[in-house]
C-alpha cells in the first residue's frame, strides 16, 4: 500500500513545513489551534503508517481503528517526550513551549483524533 506511505509522508512533510512556519512567525503564541492543527495531522501521518504496514487485515474493521489510534498515540507520545528532551537540553527561554502536563495530554489527544480521523475513509468504503 505505497499509496499509504506517500498520504503520510506528505502530512508529515505539512506538520514539519507548518512548525517551522508557526516558529517563524509567532503562530504559536497568535493561534492557539495552529498546534491543535499540527497535532490532529501527524496523527493522521501515524494512521495512515499503520494502514500501510497493514493492509492484510482491512476487513476487521474494530481491529483497523484501534491499531491506527494506538500507533497515533505512540507517534504521539514519542514526540512529546522528544519535545520535553529537546526543551531540557535546549535554552529554557524558548518562547514558543512551555512544558504543561495539559498541553502534552492535549497534544496526545489531538494525535488519537487524528490516527482515527485516517482510518475513517476506509471503512466507509467498507
Amino acid at each position: 500500500m505505497k499509496h499509504y506511505f506517500l498520504i503520510a509522508l506528505s502530512l508529515f512533510a505539512f506538520v514539519a513545513l507548518g512548525s517551522w512556519m508557526a516558529i517563524s512567525l509567532g503562530l504559536y503564541n497568535s493561534y492557539w489551534y495552529t498546534d491543535v492543527i499540527l497535532h490532529v495531522v501527524a496523527g493522521a501521518g501515524f494512521g495512515f503508517v499503520w494502514l500501510a504496514l497493514n493492509h492484510k487485515i482491512e476487513k476487521r474493521r474494530f481491529i483497523l481503528i484501534l491499531g491506527a489510534a494506538s500507533f497515533a498515540v505512540l507517534g504521539s507520545v514519542g514526540w512529546e517526550l522528544w519535545e520535553f528532551v529537546g526543551w531540557r537540553i535546549m535554552s529554557y527561554d524558548m518562547p514558543f513551549y512551555i512544558p504543561e502536563l495539559g498541553d502534552s495530554l492535549g497534544d496526545i489527544c489531538c494525535g488519537l483524533l487524528g490516527g482515527v480521523l485516517s482510518v475513517m475513509g476506509k471503512i466507509r468504503k467498507g
